[in-house]
């Protein structure tokens, strides 16, 4: 099966096996080609860029109004599918900025090492109930909801004291942890 992908201004055909072929194309083409915002400056003026360095291709998306990229990986060689590097190699936590990142020269003499600046991205704070989704289950939640309820204290309250006393940790708080805290708060009020 021949298939025909648009995408902007071109044509993409590749000859593919089935529909789960296809579907497997299209994702890869997307996935490769998909012009999304700056994670730093939320910026649409993004081009492709493909540079070489020795035996090494380097494929990434640029900003063109505050310099950061966004690189891309391979599997295997030039011919394999890329990804988005959005996670980092060592800890295979999130990059920060969606994997967006802006880099500066560690020694301006020779060296051609980068290092990448520690740039925070534009968005708002999170509020303590999104905060507290994004670190603990659902279970816990409904819980911590729970216990502030029946001592009749504001739900809101709570989160906020939750959020204030565990927000600036390293580690997000296990679901024991935010649950005692929660029972001694609720003692004090």
């Amino acid at each position: 099966m021949i298939v025909k992908y648009k995408h902007g201004d071109f044509m993409i055909e590749q000859e593919v096996d089935g529909y789960t072929g296809a579907f497997e194309f299209v994702s890869r083409v997307e996935e490769a080609l998909h012009m999304e915002p700056c994670g730093l400056c939320d910026s649409t003026d993004i081009r492709r860029q493909a540079r070489k360095h020795d035996k090494f291709t380097f494929y990434e998306l640029l900003c063109r109004s505050c310099g950061a990229k966004l690189e891309f990986g391979t599997v295997n060689d030039d011919h394999s599918p890329i990804y988005p590097k959005r996670r980092d190699p060592d800890t295979k936590k999130p990059r920060p900025n969606r994997g967006w990142a802006k880099y500066e020269r560690k020694d301006s003499n020779d060296s051609d090492d980068y290092t990448p600046i520690d740039d925070e991205p534009k968005q708002k704070a999170k509020s303590p109930v999104e905060w507290l989704v994004d670190v603990t289950d659902d279970a816990t939640v409904k819980k911590l909801r729970a216990a502030a309820i029946k001592a009749d204290v504001a739900v809101s309250a709570l989160y906020d004291h939750l959020a204030e006393k565990f927000a600036t940790d390293d580690e997000p708080p296990s679901s024991d942890e935010l649950l005692m805290e929660a029972t001694r708060w609720i003692k004090t009020r």
